[in-house]
């Protein structure tokens, strides 16, 4: 990966190898549920390769691991997991809204509440949620079959709760 410039193609390259780390993420995982998590650059590594890939689900269970074990990511990182996983995911969705689902960026506002990170990166999560709230709003049919009543507003009303969080 290191002679890759292209972004576009390390991630491609990342989703054709992150299987390979499967078993070993999830023998770490298992070993943390017994309180036996130890530092590991693999499972590091891969918490950051799957939001890379947007492998949403095992980059937060992974975030989760590291998190609730105080493990650190490697230094070429140069940021805290929690600082990293808020980042990222806000980054992915700012970009693209479609690219992360609410739920995830809520979960990864969970995860990550009360860690120590910069300002501006959880205005950045907050602002995410907003954005991904405000995009539901407008996209809310109120004669779909199971709408709620009242779910536009209550959509605008949480996004502005949100995007206030983020100002």
């Amino acid at each position: 990966l290191s002679n890759t410039q292209s972004v576009e193609l390390k991630v491609k390259t990342k989703a054709e190898m992150i299987g390979r780390y499967d078993d070993w993420v999830l023998g770490a995982l298992v070993a943390g549920e017994d309180g036996k998590a130890a530092q590991d650059e693999v499972v590091a590594t891969m918490l950051v390769w799957n939001i890379d890939v947007q492998n949403w689900t095992m980059a937060l269970q992974i975030g989760a691991h590291v998190l609730t074990h105080g493990l650190s990511l490697p230094e070429r990182y140069k940021r805290t997991p929690a600082t990293l996983i808020a980042e990222e995911i806000a980054d992915a969705s700012l970009k693209v809204v479609d690219a992360v689902d609410h739920g995830t960026l809520v979960a990864t506002d969970t995860l990550t509440e009360g860690h120590d990170m910069p300002d501006q990166v959880r205005a950045k999560l907050m602002k995410a949620i907003g954005r991904k709230l405000m995009a539901e709003a407008d996209a809310f049919d109120p004669e779909a079959e199971g709408a709620n009543a009242g779910g536009k507003a209550a959509l605008i009303s949480a996004a502005l709760t949100a995007l206030k969080g983020a100002l």
